[in-house]
């Protein structure tokens, strides 16, 4: 008898609800006759940098801030993006950024 082929479904993405511990995990299924595949891409924010996202929401300069790729970044209220070190004083840092955006130096 021929092999039949496999029915192929798309790679279905949704974000996972299960597992409190992942906080931005999407799960995808990938279904044949056989098997039903699983993979699950995660992107975690460790403590300290969700510590740091608190103290840029509590910094009178930030409007926003966010975790993208391993980093965190704030948006001054004048539109400027930043991103921020976890040992960093965020008034230095947008005090560097914006005397870098006006003479090309920073401060030491």
């Amino acid at each position: 008898m021929p092999d039949k082929p496999l029915k192929q479904k798309k790679l279905q993405f949704e974000p996972q609800q299960e597992d409190p511990t992942y906080t931005n995990c999407i799960v995808g299924t990938q279904e044949n006759e056989d098997k039903k595949r699983r993979r699950c891409f995660v992107d975690d924010v460790t403590k300290p940098n969700q510590g740091l996202i608190n103290r840029l929401h509590l910094h009178p300069d930030i409007e926003s801030a966010w975790y993208f790729n391993g980093a965190v970044y704030g948006q001054t209220v004048v539109g400027e993006r930043i991103k921020f070190d976890i040992y960093d004083n965020v008034s230095g840092v947008i005090e560097d950024f914006r005397q870098y955006r006006r003479n090309g130096t920073q401060r030491r």
